[in-house]
């Protein structure tokens, strides 16, 4: 059960990294306009690739991270995506409050 939720954690911040934030760097900005999203929330209905299917939808990304950290689930990747995952949630519930 705990391999559950540490994955759902790592899954659901990868794939809000991929889908809605800049990153660091913004690499993750970077990757977005290089399959044709333009920006975070400007939505354009042509999509060229695969990955432009998958970097567009929360959902599609979050399905496909869950695949792949499921596989490797032992590395500490996925722990460490499910503490950020866990901080972010917290963050996003504290800003709620105000």
């Amino acid at each position: 059960m705990i391999d559950v939720v540490r994955v759902a954690l790592a899954a659901w911040r990868l794939s809000r990294l991929l889908v809605r934030e800049d990153g660091p760097g913004e690499v993750f900005a970077r990757l977005r306009a290089r399959v044709g999203i333009p920006q975070v929330g400007h939505r354009q209905h042509d999509p060229i690739s695969v990955l432009y299917g998958i970097l567009d939808c929360p959902f599609c990304a979050s399905v496909w991270a869950a695949g792949i950290l499921w596989i490797v689930r032992r590395w500490r990747v996925v722990d460490v995506l499910a503490a950020a995952g866990l901080a972010a949630l917290f963050g996003a519930w504290e800003d709620r409050g105000d």
